[in-house]
């Protein structure tokens, strides 16, 4: 990830806060602070081409200021799960023969379910005989091993890392600003080869990178006490792994019964109770998250429109190899 698509990446969590809040307090603050917002994030990504101007959902967003002034909160705009569900439906909808449409899409969906736990290796009860079971190890091998009935349920093996894969390199070039001379702790493996990189990936959702623009909180292990009257609002902090030196280590906790899909292997071990920074980008509690961020976005300038628009240009007749 550059610089670029790392800003673009902020852009979008910041805006997502404003789309998705469900309680306006002020409207007209709450207004300039969306306009302004999505200004930022059209400015981003129109700088990396220009190409996105083809996209009607992008066009919509100038649009949406509006429509919240006339109508309400954005809450129950559809997401990208309502989209996932469509395909589902449609697939199952091509096969029904139309005269039971009902039953034929419950009957597909229901289906789909049963495949699903059946190749996730899930927990299953025979009803019949009383019996709970898991499937034989051939069952899911005829998935994991056969990539043609992979591709064929759209599942496509090297998009997509498994969790004994991490942690990983990200493979993205490491800028000369960023380049630091080699730690002194280090010094005591003579015979190693020490390589900086730029990202190290932690899991599905754990990025390792200094420029994530979230508030960095530290635990002083203090206890206060307050009634519940007086609890404003509950904050959603994460523990900061990059500072912590965490990592990745084999799972060995007990299944918990009910539970589907067979337990993660691997999971992060933390390896102290200090280091935390706030998710600036959190749905829940959404003004209390910004008043304790507090971190200053400048507005979009005309100037800055107008370099945009040139590079994304540039880039769309010339486009570059990132």
């Amino acid at each position: 990830m550059d610089e670029k698509l790392c800003k673009l990446w902020i852009a979008l969590g910041q805006l997502s806060t404003y789309v998705f809040q469900t309680q306006i307090n002020n409207m007209a603050q709450y207004l300039n602070e969306l306009r302004k917002h999505i200004d930022i994030f059209l400015c981003l990504l129109v700088d990396r081409t220009s190409q996105w101007v083809n996209k009607p959902k992008f066009h919509i967003l100038k649009h949406l200021p509006d429509c919240i002034e006339s109508l309400g909160c954005a809450s129950l705009f559809a997401t990208e799960q309502f989209e996932s569900f469509n395909s589902v439906l449609q697939t199952a909808s091509v096969h029904s023969n139309r005269l039971r449409p009902g039953r034929d899409l419950a009957l597909i969906c229901l289906n789909y379910q049963a495949l699903r736990l059946v190749l996730s290796n899930a927990w299953l009860y025979n009803h019949k005989t009383n019996i709970a079971f898991y499937c034989s190890p051939e069952v899911n091998n005829l998935f994991r091993y056969n990539v043609l009935i992979q591709k064929s349920m759209g599942y496509n093996h090297v998009l997509v890392n498994t969790p004994s894969a991490f942690p990983t390199v990200i493979q993205c070039p490491l800028l000369p600003k960023d380049e630091q001379e080699i730690p002194a702790y280090f010094q005591q493996y003579p015979d190693s080869v020490i390589t900086q990189v730029s990202q190290l990936r932690l899991s599905e959702k754990d990025v390792v990178s200094p420029t994530a623009n979230m508030r960095e909180l530290r635990n002083t292990h203090e206890h206060r006490y307050a009634a519940v009257k007086d609890i404003k609002a509950c904050l959603n902090v994460q523990h900061n792994c990059s500072s912590g030196g965490c990592s990745m280590v084999p799972n060995t906790s007990p299944q918990r019964a009910g539970l589907e899909a067979a337990p993660a292997s691997n999971c992060v071990k933390h390896l102290d109770d200090t280091h935390f920074i706030l998710n600036s980008s959190s749905l829940h509690s959404i003004d209390s998250h910004r008043q304790l961020a507090s971190l200053t976005v400048a507005p979009i300038e005309a100037w800055q429109w107008n370099q945009a628009i040139r590079n994304g240009l540039d880039e769309w007749i010339n486009p570059s190899d990132s």
